[in-house]
């Protein structure tokens, strides 16, 4: 942590923050993520780390490194990432009320290539939503928190409920197994939202969110012919059977996209500062003994 100059506060989480950085010698900005260590987030933490170590697309956040840092005060582990000049699409939307329908074909284009690279690893990523995804200042869209994400091959199925409400896909919300699909009918909610301003299903009460995701209940609020393309896209990804979604690539294929320039669509070298790093292995076993000498500490204390 010495070898950083801590900035700003430009995120905050249940258990991490995230500060604007510089890096002391080399004058790279980075942001650090600072998470608090516990014995519930202990695994947490070591599946984020295991997904996200590694990634290498233009349209995901790059994870330079992680190491480990203790004071008197806690345990944390730092994640040293890309620092990113712009601001969330969330902000973007709020700020537009709506985006017109070039600048949302060109965001959905960036966000569907980093979703189809995660599927390609067998990456689910399970919280595709606006609040996750940045913006740069040139218009490059950055995937962030790969905190709910899990490692399932296509063949797969997960069971554990989580994600935001908004953008759940109906199986979830009906505590059914489900696959990399979720991601597919994310990918639907977010076009809707960037084009209309609000989540599909959305309702001042989350049970009636729930129950408008349960019987896919929407409607468009523009049918005019700009607006064909967009809607018959977000229509195929709202599918209910998981089976009928649209796959990525055939998005990517879809007409919508062709009033597009291609854009290059290289990978990010990841040829950057270096950071030391431990083994997967050594991680694992450094939190497992973080976490027992803190409960020892606490049993200790109350004695």
């Amino acid at each position: 942590m010495n070898d950083y100059c801590i900035g700003k506060l430009i995120g905050t989480g249940q258990f991490a923050k995230v500060y604007k950085c510089e890096h002391k010698e080399t004058k790279t900005p980075v942001a650090l993520k600072i998470i608090k260590i516990t014995s519930e987030n202990r695994n947490d933490i070591i599946n984020e780390i295991q997904l996200h170590n590694g990634l290498k697309h233009k349209n995901i956040v790059y994870l330079h490194g992680y190491f480990r840092h203790t004071d008197r005060r806690k345990d944390t582990f730092v994640f040293v990432m890309d620092y990113i000049k712009g601001k969330e699409l969330f902000d973007v939307i709020s700020d537009s009320i709506v985006l017109d329908i070039p600048t949302s074909t060109k965001y959905f284009r960036q966000i569907s290539e980093a979703i189809q690279y995660l599927h390609l690893h067998n990456i689910i990523h399970r919280d595709i939503k606006p609040e996750n995804i940045m913006i740069t200042d040139d218009g490059v869209l950055k995937l962030t928190d790969f905190g709910l994400s899990k490692r399932c091959s296509k063949d797969e199925f997960c069971e554990t409920y989580c994600g935001t409400t908004d953008y759940l896909a109906p199986e979830i919300v009906n505590e059914r197994s489900y696959n990399y699909l979720v991601d597919n009918w994310a990918l639907g909610v977010l076009l809707y939202e960037m084009v209309y301003g609000n989540a599909p299903f959305y309702h001042d009460k989350k049970s009636r969110i729930l129950l408008n995701i349960r019987k896919v209940n929407y409607t468009f609020p523009s049918n005019s012919e700009d607006f064909i393309h967009v809607n018959d896209v977000i229509s195929k990804l709202l599918k209910k059977k998981p089976k009928e979604r649209l796959q990525i690539d055939k998005i990517l294929e879809h007409p919508m996209f062709t009033v597009l320039v291609e854009e290059d669509s290289s990978e990010s070298s990841g040829d950057d500062e270096s950071v030391d790093v431990d083994s997967i292995d050594d991680l694992a076993d450094d939190l497992a003994e973080m976490t027992t000498n803190s409960a020892r500490k606490n049993l200790s204390s109350e004695d």
